[in-house]
């Protein structure tokens, strides 16, 4: 059976202002920078160390979200 994106997880962090953004991490092998979102839990496990790192270093209150309300707004696109 084929994997079904049912939900997302999401790092968040909130600033002192109590701004959110999605938190995202320098991948160096490509030079770019990867938003911290993930469907699999393989790909959530390998992110759970990179956003306590952040969060320690940052001094940033970092929160995992789970979105689940999946809606389809267009298709073929």
């Amino acid at each position: 059976m084929p994997f079904t994106v049912t939900e997302i997880h999401a790092f968040i962090a909130t600033g002192k202002d109590g701004e959110e953004g999605i938190c995202a991490f320098y991948e160096e092998r490509n030079n770019v920078m990867l938003p911290m979102i993930c469907a699999d839990p393989a790909r959530l496990k390998f992110l759970l160390p990179i956003a306590r790192d952040i969060a320690k270093a940052s001094g940033q209150k970092i929160s995992l979200v789970r979105f689940s309300n999946r809606e389809i707004i267009e298709e073929e696109i």
